[in-house]
C-alpha cells in the first residue's frame, strides 16, 4: 500500500515539483542579476516623439494646489466634462463663473497648462 501511493500521479506531481524548485529559484536568481544592465539601457533610450507633452483627465473645477500637482507632475494639457446642469441651472441663463470652470479656465491659463 505504501508503494502504491508514492506511485501515484499526484505523489509523482509533489517529486516534479520538489526537484524543479531549485532550478526555479537559480532562473529567478540570474534573471534579477541582468536586471541592473537593463536599466542602464532603459536610461539611454530617447525622449518620445510627443513634443507638445502629456495630458490629464480631471473630475474638480480646478482649486489651485490641484492645478500646481498637475504642473509639478508635468502634464501640459487637461481635458474636463461640462457638466452642462451646472452652467445652466435656470433655462437659459448661463453661470460660467459661479460653475467654477471660469476659475478652472483663469488656473490652468496662469500656469501654462493647456484646456482642450
Amino acid at each position: 500500500m505504501t508503494q502504491k501511493s508514492e506511485n501515484s500521479p499526484l505523489s509523482r506531481i509533489k517529486r516534479f515539483i520538489k526537484c524543479m524548485l531549485p532550478i526555479v529559484y537559480t532562473f529567478i536568481f540570474l534573471f534579477t542579476l541582468s536586471i541592473p544592465s537593463a536599466r542602464a539601457e532603459i536610461q539611454s533610450l530617447p525622449h518620445p516623439p510627443i513634443p507638445n507633452g502629456f495630458g490629464v483627465n480631471i473630475h474638480f473645477t480646478g482649486e489651485p494646489r490641484d492645478l500646481d500637482m498637475i504642473v509639478k507632475a508635468g502634464f501640459r494639457f487637461i481635458r474636463m466634462d461640462l457638466v452642462w446642469s451646472r452652467i445652466e441651472r435656470v433655462k437659459g441663463v448661463y453661470d460660467f463663473e459661479d460653475s467654477g470652470y471660469d476659475a478652472l479656465t483663469k488656473g490652468c491659463i496662469g500656469r501654462g497648462i493647456n484646456i482642450l
